[in-house]
């Protein structure tokens, strides 16, 4: 789609200079040639006033396409640059939270150990009750 849009965008550019190029400020340069002497075959679309105003209203034309494919062409590299964006944070939280997970040491807070072990030395005691003497003979 923004292949498309460049290549329009650029084809309306090279049309917009031409047709600009074209025109002049009082009725002479180009536009004058395909005027001629007026009248004939040409009709009155392509006198000299005809051909200026075909120019005037085909730049207006053109200059607008132009300014709307500008507008489409920005919002469409604002949209991917947005999600590239996104995209590399995502990744480098997830390495992040690997490395971090992979590599994590568990804090330990003070008296901690010395509840684990009076809990593991306490355990061991509670084992299996002791038989007498005179059930074994």
């Amino acid at each position: 789609m923004f292949s498309f849009l460049l290549v329009i965008h650029v084809i309306i550019s090279i049309a917009l200079a031409i047709v600009i190029l074209m025109q002049s400020s009082k009725g002479g340069g180009l536009a004058g040639v395909f005027g001629g002497g007026g009248g004939g075959a040409s009709g009155a679309l392509f006198t000299g006033r005809g051909v200026a105003s075909f120019l005037h209203k085909l730049t207006i034309g053109l200059a607008t396409s132009f300014l709307i494919l500008c507008l489409l062409l920005g919002s469409q590299i604002f949209k991917d640059q947005r999600e590239a964006y996104d995209a590399s944070l995502t990744r480098k939280a997830r390495s992040q939270r690997n490395a971090a997970s992979s590599s994590a040491t568990v804090p330990v807070l003070p008296g901690a150990l010395e509840d684990q072990e009076d809990a593991q030395t306490a355990a061991p005691a509670q084992e299996a009750p002791e038989t007498s003497q005179d059930e074994t003979k």
